[in-house]
This record gives C-alpha cells, structure tokens and sequence, in this order.
C-alpha cells in the first residue's frame, strides 16, 4: 500500500478546495473539532495551514467519527517521529 501524502495549505486555499468560510473555521476549532497538530498547525505569527486530506476526510465523515479516528490515526502513524528506528549494530 502506498503511503499518503499529506498537504498543508493556508486559510484562503482550503476555503479554495472545501469551500469552508474562515468564521466557520475559527468556529470549528473553538468548538474543539478541528485538532491541533492534526487537522491544523499554527506557525510562529499565528498563521494557520490545513491539513487538506483530513479536511477532506473530516467533511465526508462528520456522522461517522470512527471512520474520520481511523484516518487520524493513520496520518499520526504516519508522522517519522513514529515511525520505528532502525537500531545500530
């Protein structure tokens, strides 16, 4: 299976690609169903980039959060810091 490929994108190119308005974004995560790390990062200046997949996914899946956990979880598995390290011989 191949891995995903996973894209970050600004504020302007998610509501771009999804359609989704910036208040509706901000609303999400207040309301705490936009993840921190996961669906979104925030650099240094408090600019924000949105994971498009589990956007994506997220939208598709709102009435079945186990199907959006299992794309969460294999996005985090995904992550190199999870990833298992080769050990020195």
């Amino acid at each position: 299976m191949q891995p995903m490929e996973y894209h970050f994108v600004s504020t302007s190119k998610i509501q771009e690609r999804l359609g989704i308005s910036a208040k509706a974004l901000a609303e999400y995560i207040n309301r705490g169903l936009l993840i921190a790390g996961v669906h979104f990062s925030v650099l240094p200046g408090g600019h924000k980039r949105y994971n498009v997949e589990l956007l994506t996914d997220w939208l598709a899946n709102q009435q079945d959060p186990t199907s959006h956990q299992r794309a969460i979880d294999y996005y985090l598995k995904s992550l190199p810091c999870n990833q298992a390290r080769k050990r020195a011989n």
